[in-house]
């Protein structure tokens, strides 16, 4: 890929980064840094960030980067996600209840048809009993790229030969377009605390991704697409 875009990429990342920093750097509270790895169509490593954004710690602003861990192109594959998370009841406290988040951001991927930079968002919710040292939810979530900028590659501008006749044959560079891809999941998570600033979780299910776009989505592996992830969170 041009040498170019992946500048352009990196950059809004880094602004993308800059801005969670700004938002948070006055509040107290908390922070945690979590890594997991996991099987979502392939072995993905997922790094998460947390800090509290408001006076009782209760509401926290979360950073997610996700990328597969031994593709091809390592780093041409992955999303960042940034948003708000709220836990009912509050931390510490026992009962029935649920933990909610909201986050939006940038997903990309690249193949030989070219390479797609998407803005999207994604929501979840997890309701469950909560203890002071463990918790079991089932969760739902839903992920969607709105709008998707396409590069096209070579190969692919040769498949617009015959709606795009020109000069040279091929068709358009780039092209946007809009709802490119979807996830909605459903499973169930855990995680229980092993010291006073480590945690473990595990969470796992089935999900279903239809995509408009080659790359997008997630192929089925099995009659039921499935995933499932592992990891630990250190706060302080």
């Amino acid at each position: 890929m041009n040498p170019h875009r992946w500048r352009v990429l990196w950059f809004a990342c880094f602004l993308f980064l800059g801005g969670v920093r700004v938002e948070a750097k006055e509040t107290a509270g908390d922070q945690r840094v979590g890594i997991a790895l996991g099987w979502q169509s392939t072995w993905i490593i997922r790094i998460v960030y947390g800090r509290a954004v408001d006076l009782s710690g209760e509401v926290e602003w979360v950073s997610e980067l996700t990328v597969p861990l031994f593709a091809e192109g390592f780093l041409r594959n992955g999303s960042l996600l940034t948003g708000l998370s709220i836990p009912i009841p509050r931390k510490g406290e026992q009962g029935l209840g649920f933990r909610a988040r909201g986050m939006t951001g940038f997903l990309w991927s690249g193949d030989d048809l070219g390479f797609r930079l998407s803005w999207g968002g994604e929501g979840r919710i997890a309701t469950g009993w909560y203890e002071k040292s463990w918790s079991i939810a089932a969760e739902m979530g839903y992920r969607a790229a709105l709008v998707t900028l396409m590069w096209h590659s070579e190969v692919q501008q040769r498949c617009f030969t015959d709606r795009f006749p020109g000069d040279d044959g091929w068709g358009p560079a780039y092209s946007l377009r809009y709802l490119t891809s979807q996830r909605a999941s459903i499973g169930v998570a855990a995680e229980l605390t092993a010291s006073e600033n480590l945690s473990l979780s595990i969470r796992g299910g089935f999900e279903n991704t239809p995509s408009r776009v080659p790359g997008m989505g997630t192929p089925p592996i099995f009659p039921l697409p499935f995933y499932v992830e592992a990891g630990g969170t250190v706060s302080w």
